[in-house]
C-alpha cells in the first residue's frame, strides 16, 4: 500500500493513524525523503513535542517520556550502526518487552534481526521517498 502525503501535516497524520497497536515503526528510504518528519508525527499522537524530535544519527538513540504512561518512544538510527549487535546492545528487547513505542531510522540495514523481532511485538515496515512534487512524499507500508 502507498500512501502519498502532500505536507508535513499529513505525514504527521499517517504516523499518527499506525501508531495504534504498534510497536516498532521500521522506517527506511533516502536522506531527505521523510524518516525524521514520520517520527516526530509518531511523537506528536504521543503527546510529545514533535519540536524535540531530531535525528538521533550521532547519538544513535534517544528516549522521550511520554505524558501520563509508563512507556517511553525510543527513536533510533541505525545509519551509523555497523552492525545488529549494536542494535542489540541498545537493549531493544527489553524495550519490546516493556512496551516501548520504538522508531527506527534506516532499519533496512537490518532488516532480518528487526522482522525476527515480530514475533515478540508488532513492527510496520514503513518506506518514505520521494514524491512528483517537491513538499510531496510516497509512504509505502511493505
Amino acid at each position: 500500500m502507498v500512501i502519498h502525503s502532500q505536507s508535513e501535516l499529513e505525514t504527521f497524520q499517517i504516523a499518527e493513524n499506525l501508531l495504534a497497536n504498534n510497536n516498532i515503526f521500521a522506517l527506511s528510504g533516502p536522506l531527505g525523503a521523510g524518516k525524521t518528519r514520520f517520527a516526530k508525527g509518531i511523537a506528536q499522537a504521543l503527546d510529545i513535542n514533535p519540536d524535540q524530535i531530531i535525528s538521533p544519527t550521532y547519538v544513535l538513540e534517544t528516549e522521550y517520556s511520554i505524558p501520563n504512561q509508563n512507556i517511553k518512544l525510543i527513536h533510533i538510527d541505525a545509519y551509523r550502526m555497523e552492525s545488529a549487535d549494536e542494535l542489540i546492545r541498545l537493549g531493544i528487547e527489553n524495550r519490546i518487552k516493556h512496551k516501548d513505542i520504538i522508531v527506527i531510522e534506516w532499519a533496512d540495514k537490518f532488516r532480518e534481526q528487526i522482522s525476527a523481532l515480530s514475533t515478540q511485538c508488532s513492527v510496520v515496515w514503513v518506506k518514505m521517498g520521494y514524491g512528483k512534487n517537491e513538499n510531496e512524499r510516497e509512504i509505502e507500508l511493505v
